[in-house]
C-alpha cells in the first residue's frame, strides 16, 4: 500500500492524509539496503542529513547572519524571543519554505518547561507558535531521537508527523525512509507545485473537510441503524413502544445521546484521556473491559466467526452502559474521574436503561450485538481505514453532531422507501402509495412538496407512466437512501422511523468551520484586548465577557476559549506571581476552563444545540483527571430576538414608557441576589463540585423565577392576539389579573401556551437571564461573536409562530418588513454590547443590501453611533458547502487601536453598504429620471401568444394559424403584435422577434344592446361598464369581440388559467394583460425606436429595437436614451448594487437600479459622447452580425481573458474609452485618470479573478477593480444625495437636468 509508511510514523493531530497523496499520485520511491546504509552513516548530524539523505543545497540552507526575518519571533507578551536555528529559502525569491529547530540533547519536546515568562509551555508548543505568528506554517523540529515536522496553519489545530531515528536505520524502517524523503526530500520543498510539501499540507487539510463530511453522513446512518436496532425491540415491549410513540422526541433524543456518548468517548480514548490514570494496569483494565475501539475489536472478530447469528447475540450493548455509568460516577483518581453533566446522567433518558416507571430497576434492553457492531463500524471506519478522532478539530466533531439534529421519531403512513432529498442530501420517508395515487404529472411536485426531493427529467420522465410500486422504486433507484432503507428495503406501513423535520430539509446543516471562526474572534477581540492596555492582569482578563446568541453547536465559543485562554496564559506570564497553583501543570487547559467558566455565555433557542455546544466546549476544556467544566449558568436555551429588557419586565409591557410599577424594587432584590449566585459560580475554584455548582445555579434560577413567568407571560400576550390593539387590551387584562390572587396560574397558563405548539417560543430575558453582564456604569458584553440564521421574510413567516414579524418590529423600530432575520441579529447584538464594545457575526451579502441594509447596518452607523471597523464581503465556506458569506466586525463607538480594514485593504470608513464610502442612505428617487424606465408587460397568459414552441405545449397558437388569421380577416393584423422578451435581447445577434401576441389594450370585452345608450350613461354608469367590460350597444370605440377569432383563442387558452387567479381583476378581466403599462406606451407613441435590456441578465447589455413590439415583463424599456450612463461601467456598479442577486445575474428593477441614478452631466461634450457610444455600439452590432452570437455571447467572450482577438480586444477599448467620456462628463477627471492607469496599482479595467476579487458579480469579468468601484460608487451616492436636495428645493433648472443622446425621427443617434 502507497500509504503503509503513513501508519508507522506517529502522527499528532493532522498533517498528511493519503488522499492529498493519492489525488497528485505521489508514491514513496521503494528505499533499499543503500538507502538505508546511507541513512545510518548522517544520522549522527542532521544537517549531514539534509545534504546527503534529503539532498539539500547548502546554499539554499540559511544560517546565522543569513537567516531571514521570519526565523526569529519575539512574544512580547512572554517576555520570550522564539528562533529557529535555520531556514530554507524558495526559489525564485519565494520566500523561505520551512524553518528548522534543533533542540539539545535529551531534550523532550513534550516537556513543560519555562522560556521566559512563559510557563508550562513545552517546545513543540512554542515552535508550533513560532510557525503560526511568522507566517511559514510548516518546520521541523529536531530532536536526537526524532524528527517532527510541525505543520500550524492559521486558525487551525496544529499537528506533527515524527520520525523515529533509530527506526528510520532499521530494514523495516525502508517505507518509513521512503514517506521521509516523500515530504522532505529536495524536491518536496524545492519541486514542482503539486509535489511541494507546502501544497500536500494545504490538500490535506482540505481533504478534511471532507473526511469529515464523510464521517456526518455515515454517523446520521449509524443513527438509523440504532434506531432500527431498538425498534426491533419497541415491536415486542409495549413500554418502549409507548415511549416512541408517546414522547417520540425524547425517544430521538435518547438514541441521539448515545451517539453523542460513543463520539465523545472515541475522541477522548484517542487522545489518551482515559482512563484518568496513567497507571499502566489501569490502562490495561479500561483497555480490555471499558475501551470502545476495543470492543469494536472484538465485535469485528465476532462478525468474522458468527457472521449469521450476530443479530442473535448480545452483550455489547450491555457493555457500552456499564462504560457510560463509569464515566458518569467515576471510579476514584486511580481509574476514572467522574463526569457529569447531562450527556452521561442515567436519568435524563431512563428507558436507555430499561426503566420506564418510577421505581423499576435497570434492565439492559435485548439490543444485538449486529446493531452495536454496524454502529461502531459507521463511527470508526472510513473508506475501509480505521478512522483516527485525534486528528479530528474540536469543531469538526460538531459538525458531524450537528448532521444528526433536526429529526423526529414517526410511524409510516405506508409502504415507504428512504430517499436522499433537501439540502445535504439526507434519508426522508415517502409514502409510495401515496405517490401512485397522484395524477402523473403531479408526482414530481408531490415529491418536492413532501419532502423536498428534486426529481431529475429522467426520473420525472420515469415516474409518470409507473402503474406500481416497483416501477416507482425503477424510477427513483439512484436516489434511495441506504441509511434509512438499507439494500433499498420498502419499509412497511406501520413501521417506527426517523423523519427529518421541514426546517432540517430546506437549511441543511452548515457547522461553522475554524478557518471561518478564527479570524472573526480575533477580529472581534482585538480592540477589546486593546482597550486593556500593553499589560492586562488576568483578571482583566477574565472579567471580560463574549457571547454568541445564536451559537448552535458553540463554534465560535470554541474558538473565543482558545483566543482569551492564550491571553490569559500571556497575562500570567506577565504577572508569574499571580499563576494558580493549579495552572502550573497544564496552563493551557486550565485557562481554557476558567474562560469557559467566567467569559464565555451563549444562546440557542434549540435546546440540544445548547447541549451540543456544552459538549464542543467540554471537548476543548477537557483535562484529563478533572469533572466537565460546569457551563448550565453560561449557555441557555431561549430565542436571543424574544424577550424584555429590565424596564420592559418592571412595567410588564413590550414597551416602555419610564413609568415602572410596583414591581420593580420587588424585581430588583430578587435579580441582584440571582447575581450574586452566579457570581459564586464564576469565582469557584475547580476543585468545587458540578452538583454544587448545579444547586447555585438552582437558586439563582429561583431567584428570578417570578420575574422569568411574569415576562414569558406579557409576550405570550403578545402572540396571543393578532391585531395592536386587541394585544394591548389583552395585556391591560393580564396587568390587572397578575396582582391577583390567582394572578400566577394566569401567568403559567399563558407562558405554557408560549412554550407549546407548532412553533414554541422560549423567550430569553438577557437583563435577567445574565445579570452579571448587564451591572454596573458600562452594562453589556465586551464582545459578541457568531453566524445567526440567514432567513428573508418568506422563510420567517413559515417557520415562526404567528405574529413573529409583528415581534421584530417591537425590538427594531423602523425596520423593514422585508429585512433578512439577520438585521434582526445585528441590531440585537448590537443592543447587548456595552460602550466601546464589538461585535464580528457572518452574514450573506443581503446585509448590505436594500431592506436589510436600510434596517440593520444603517440603523447601526446613522442611529447608534455604530463604526464597521472591518468587514470581507465575499468569504468561501470551506469544504463541499456551495457558500459564500460576508463577514462584517461593528464596534459600539470608535474601535481602539485597529485601523479599518475592507477585504483586507485599509480604507477611510466602510458604509453600511459595506463598501468604502461615507453614505448610508438608501439613494432618493430623482424626479428627472421618473417616466424613462419601465418594465416591461405582464401578458399573464401564453394562450396570448403566436409561439410554435409553446404551441407544441398546448399552451399558444402556431405561426401557420396566426398567418391564416390574417389571411381571413386582415382586421386581426391590427391587434397582433410582435412580442420581445429578454431572450430575444440576449441571445438574438439583432434581437428579432419570433413570436407575436394578441393585444386587446384596455378594451372592453363587448358590446350589449339591453344597455342603456352610451350617451345617456352617466359618467358613473360608463365607468361602471368600462369595468365590467360589457358596454352600451352604441358604444363607439372598440372592444374586443370586434375580433371574435382572436377572442376565441383567448377565452379557450388563457380564461382557464385567469380563472384560478386569486386576484379579481385578473379573473374579471381576462381578455386584457395583467399589467399593460400604459405609462410605457404612451411613452413610446412617437418613437420608433427604444434602448431595452433583459431584466434578469449576467450582463449589463441594451439593446435598440424598434418599439412598435410588446415587451414582455423580462424586459426593461428605456424611452429615453441616456444611452451613455445606462452603457457604461458608472451605471453597471450602481445597478449591481443596489439590484437583488439571483447567483452572479443582474435582476434590473427600475425602480432600484434607474429612478434614483444620477446621470452625468455631459452637455459641454455632447458631441464627443455621440460619436464614442455609436463607434462602441457600431463596433458591437457588427461584431454580433459576423458572428452570430448575441449580446450574451458576444460579452462571455467581451469577459473571456483567453479571447484575445482583434474584434473583442476593440471592443473592450471602445468600452473603455465610453468609460472614461462618462467619467469625464461627471468632472471625475481624477477618477477618469485613475481608470487610464494600466499599472498594478493603477484603475484601468482588468480581467478580475476569484483570487483577488471580493464580489462574486464581478469575477471572473473585465472591470475596473474593486476599490476603484467603491471609490466611484462614493461619488454617485454624494451626487445622488446632492440632486434630490435641489429637486426638494424646487424644480431643478436647465443646467442641472441630464441632457441625454437624441434619437431623430428615424431613429438615428444624433
Amino acid at each position: 500500500m502507497i500509504d503503509l509508511w503513513l501508519k508507522h510514523v506517529r502522527q499528532e493531530g493532522l498533517v498528511v492524509s493519503q488522499s492529498a497523496l493519492s489525488a497528485e499520485n505521489l508514491v514513496p520511491i521503494k528505499q533499499t539496503a543503500e538507502d538505508t546504509y546511507n541513512f545510518s552513516q548522517n544520522a549522527h548530524d542532521f544537517w549531514s542529513l539534509a545534504t546527503h539523505v534529503l539532498g539539500w543545497p547548502k546554499e539554499r540552507v540559511l544560517k546565522g547572519h543569513q537567516k531571514p526575518a521570519e526565523a526569529v519571533f519575539r512574544l512580547t507578551e512572554m517576555n520570550v524571543t522564539l528562533e529557529a536555528d535555520a531556514a530554507l529559502a524558495g526559489s525564485d525569491g519565494e520566500g523561505v519554505r520551512l524553518l528548522v529547530k534543533h533542540l539539545a540533547d535529551d531534550t523532550d519536546p513534550d516537556a513543560r518547561t519555562s522560556l521566559g515568562q512563559w510557563s508550562g509551555v513545552s517546545e513543540q508548543q512554542a515552535f508550533e507558535r513560532h510557525l503560526r505568528e511568522s507566517g511559514i506554517l510548516q518546520g521541523l523540529l529536531v530532536t536526537d531521537n526524532a524528527l517532527r515536522l510541525t505543520y500550524s496553519p492559521s486558525g487551525e489545530t496544529p499537528g506533527y508527523l515524527e520520525w523515529p531515528i533509530e527506526g528510520l536505520k532499521t530494514t523495516a524502517g525502508r517505507e518509513m525512509l521512503a514517506g521521509l524523503k516523500l515530504l522532505l526530500g529536495r524536491n518536496a520543498i524545492w519541486g514542482s507545485k503539486e509535489a511541494r510539501l507546502d501544497s500536500i499540507l494545504k490538500r490535506s487539510r482540505e481533504s478534511q473537510n471532507i473526511v469529515s463530511t464523510k464521517l456526518a453522513d455515515q454517523v446520521l446512518g449509524a443513527l438509523y441503524t440504532l434506531l432500527r436496532g431498538f425498534t426491533s425491540e419497541v415491536e415486542t415491549d409495549h413500554r418502549l413502544r409507548d415511549v416512541a410513540e408517546s414522547d417520540p422526541q425524547q425517544f430521538y433524543e435518547g438514541l441521539l445521546t448515545v451517539l453523542m456518548r460513543l463520539v465523545f468517548v472515541l475522541y477522548a480514548e484517542d487522545r489518551d484521556l482515559m482512563p484518568s490514570s496513567e497507571d499502566e494496569k489501569a490502562k490495561t483494565i479500561y483497555e480490555q473491559g471499558y475501551a470502545v475501539r476495543r470492543l469494536f475489536v472484538d465485535l469485528e472478530a465476532d462478525a468474522a466467526l458468527y457472521p449469521d447469528t450476530m443479530a442473535d447475540r448480545y452483550g455489547a450493548w450491555g457493555r457500552l452502559l456499564g462504560l457510560f455509568q463509569l464515566i458518569y460516577d467515576g471510579a476514584g483518581p486511580s481509574f476514572m474521574h467522574q463526569r457529569r453533566g447531562k450527556l452521561f446522567d442515567p436519568t435524563t433518558f431512563p428507558f436507555l436503561l430499561g426503566q420506564f416507571d418510577e421505581g423499576d430497576e435497570p434492565d439492559v434492553l435485548p439490543v444485538s450485538d449486529k446493531c452495536i457492531h454496524e454502529v461502531l463500524k459507521q463511527l470508526l471506519m472510513l473508506d475501509g481505514e480505521r478512522l483516527s478522532y485525534k486528528t479530528l478539530d474540536v469543531e469538526q466533531i460538531g459538525s458531524v453532531y450537528e448532521t444528526v439534529m433536526g429529526f423526529t421519531v414517526t410511524r409510516s403512513k405506508g409502504s415507504s422507501i428512504a430517499l436522499r432529498s433537501g439540502k445535504g442530501n439526507i434519508p426522508a420517508y415517502i409514502d409510495l402509495e401515496a405517490v401512485l395515487g397522484k395524477a402523473r404529472d403531479k408526482r414530481a411536485k408531490y415529491l418536492l412538496d413532501m419532502i423536498d426531493f428534486k426529481a431529475t427529467p429522467a426520473q420525472s420522465k420515469l415516474l409518470k407512466p409507473a402503474n406500481s410500486i416497483d416501477e416507482l422504486l425503477t424510477a427513483l433507484d439512484k436516489k434511495i437512501d441506504v441509511r434509512g432503507s438499507p439494500d433499498k428495503r420498502i419499509t412497511t406501513a406501520g413501521t417506527i422511523i426517523l423523519q427529518p423535520t421541514d426546517e432540517r430539509r430546506k437549511t441543511g446543516s452548515h457547522y461553522t468551520p475554524r478557518s471561518l471562526t478564527a479570524p472573526i474572534v480575533k477580529e472581534a477581540l482585538e480592540p477589546v484586548l486593546a482597550q486593556l492596555g500593553e499589560n492586562p492582569t488576568p483578571d482583566q482578563v477574565l472579567d471580560l465577557k463574549v457571547c454568541d446568541p445564536a451559537m448552535g453547536s458553540g463554534a465560535f465559543l470554541v474558538e473565543t476559549c482558545r483566543a482569551l485562554g492564550e491571553q490569559l496564559e500571556a497575562a500570567w506570564a506577565r504577572h508569574p506571581h499571580l499563576l494558580p497553583d493549579e495552572a502550573r501543570t497544564d496552563p493551557q487547559v486550565f485557562a481554557r476552563r476558567e474562560v469557559a467558566k467566567r467569559c464565555l455565555y451563549g444562546v440557542d433557542k434549540n435546546h440540544m444545540a445548547t447541549d451540543l455546544a456544552k459538549l464542543s466546549l467540554w471537548l476543548v476544556t477537557l483535562a484529563k483527571d478533572e469533572d466537565f467544566s460546569f457551563l448550565d449558568h453560561a449557555l441557555k436555551t431561549g430565542d436571543s430576538l424574544v424577550g424584555l429588557s429590565f424596564d420592559q419586565l418592571a412595567e410588564f409591557d413590550w414597551l416602555t414608557d419610564g413609568t415602572a410599577s410596583g414591581f420593580t424594587q420587588s424585581f430588583r432584590k430578587k435579580v441582584d441576589a440571582a447575581r450574586g449566585d452566579r457570581q459564586r459560580i464564576r469565582s469557584a475554584p475547580d476543585n468545587v463540585t458540578f452538583e454544587q455548582q448545579k444547586q447555585r445555579l438552582d437558586e439563582a434560577d429561583r431567584d428570578i423565577a417570578e420575574v422569568r413567568l411574569g415576562g414569558d407571560a406579557v409576550i405570550a400576550v403578545f402572540f396571543s392576539e393578532a391585531k395592536a390593539k386587541a394585544r394591548r387590551q389583552a395585556l391591560d387584562d393580564f396587568q390587572v389579573q397578575f396582582g391577583q390572587e390567582d394572578g400566577q396560574d394566569v401567568a403559567r397558563r399563558l407562558q405554557q401556551g408560549l412554550l407549546s405548539g407548532e412553533h414554541p417560543i422560549t423567550p430569553f430575558h438577557w437583563d435577567i437571564e445574565f445579570p452579571e453582564v448587564f451591572a454596573g456604569d458600562n452594562p453589556g458584553f465586551d464582545s459578541i461573536v457568531g453566524n445567526p440564521p440567514f432567513a428573508g421574510k418568506n422563510t420567517i413567516t413559515n417557520g415562526s409562530r404567528a405574529g413573529f414579524l409583528d415581534w421584530l418590529k417591537v425590538i427594531s423600530p423602523g425596520a423593514h418588513g422585508n429585512a433578512d432575520l439577520s438585521a434582526h441579529f445585528f441590531r440585537r447584538a448590537f443592543e447587548l454590547l456595552r460602550e466601546g464594545g464589538t461585535m464580528g457575526l457572518i452574514a450573506t451579502n443581503t446585509i448590505g443590501q436594500g431592506d436589510t441594509r436600510e434596517s440593520g447596518l444603517r440603523y447601526l452607523l446613522q442611529e447608534k453611533n455604530g463604526e464597521i471597523y472591518n468587514a470581507r464581503r465575499r468569504v468561501k465556506w470551506p469544504g463541499e458547502a456551495a457558500v459564500v458569506v460576508s463577514t462584517v466586525h461593528v464596534s459600539k463607538g470608535p474601535p481602539t487601536g485597529v485601523s479599518t480594514l475592507l477585504d483586507g485593504r485599509p480604507v477611510s470608513r466602510i458604509s453600511a453598504f459595506v463598501r468604502e464610502g461615507d453614505f448610508d442612505d438608501t439613494p432618493a428617487v430623482l424626479e428627472t429620471n421618473k417616466g424613462i424606465a419601465f418594465q416591461g408587460s405582464i401578458i399573464l397568459g401564453m394562450g396570448f401568444t403566436f409561439d410554435d414552441e409553446n404551441a407544441a405545449k398546448g399552451k399558444a397558437t402556431t405561426l401557420t394559424e396566426m398567418e391564416e388569421l390574417i389571411q381571413k380577416d386582415p382586421r386581426n393584423a391590427e391587434r397582433i403584435k410582435p412580442y420581445i422578451g429578454g431572450s430575444e435581447i440576449n441571445t438574438d445577434p439583432e434581437h428579432k422577434h419570433h413570436r407575436y401576441v394578441i393585444d386587446f389594450e384596455d378594451f372592453p370585452l363587448r358590446r350589449d344592446p339591453t344597455l342603456k345608450s352610451w350617451e345617456d350613461a352617466s359618467d358613473a354608469e360608463q365607468r361602471s361598464m368600462l369595468q365590467k367590460g360589457v358596454v352600451s350597444g352604441n358604444y363607439p370605440e372598440p372592444v374586443a369581440s370586434d375580433w371574435p377569432d382572436l377572442l376565441d383563442i383567448v377565452e379557450r387558452l388563457v380564461k382557464p388559467e385567469r380563472d384560478k387567479q386569486k386576484r379579481d381583476s385578473n379573473r374579471d378581466r381576462w381578455w386584457i394583460y395583467g399589467e399593460n403599462r400604459p405609462g410605457l406606451i404612451s411613452a413610446t407613441i412617437s418613437l420608433d425606436e427604444v434602448f431595452v435590456l433583459s431584466r434578469v441578465s449576467p450582463n449589463l447589455a441594451i439593446a435598440r429595437v424598434p418599439s412598435n413590439a410588446i415587451f414582455a415583463d423580462s424586459c426593461v424599456v428605456f424611452t429615453s436614451t441616456e444611452i451613455v450612463s445606462i452603457l457604461s461601467n458608472v451605471h453597471e456598479i450602481w445597478a449591481r448594487l443596489l439590484s437583488s442577486s439571483m447567483k452572479d445575474d443582474l435582476r434590473y428593477s427600475p425602480s432600484d437600479c434607474f429612478q434614483n441614478f444620477p446621470a452625468a452631466e455631459y452637455r459641454a461634450q455632447n458631441n464627443y459622447l455621440s460619436s464614442v457610444v455609436a463607434r462602441y455600439l457600431e463596433v458591437r452590432s457588427d461584431i454580433m452580425q459576423k458572428t452570430g452570437l448575441g449580446l450574451t455571447g458576444s460579452y462571455n467572450r467581451f469577459h473571456n481573458p483567453l479571447d484575445r482577438k482583434p474584434d473583442i480586444v476593440e471592443l473592450r477599448r471602445l468600452h473603455a474609452e465610453m468609460d472614461d467620456a462618462v467619467l469625464r462628463a461627471y468632472g471625475w477627471d481624477d477618477l477618469a485618470d485613475l481608470a487610464q492607469d494600466t499599472s498594478e496599482n493603477g484603475a484601468a479595467p482588468r480581467f478580475l479573478h476569484r483570487t483577488d476579487e471580493p464580489e462574486f458579480a464581478y469575477q471572473e469579468r473585465y472591470h475596473w477593480p474593486a476599490w476603484f468601484r467603491d471609490k466611484v460608487l462614493a461619488r454617485l451616492l454624494e451626487l445622488n444625495r446632492t440632486r434630490a436636495a435641489e429637486e426638494a428645493k424646487g424644480p431643478r433648472n436647465d443646467k442641472m437636468k441630464p441632457s441625454a443622446l437624441q434619437l431623430d425621427q428615424q431613429g438615428t443617434l444624433i
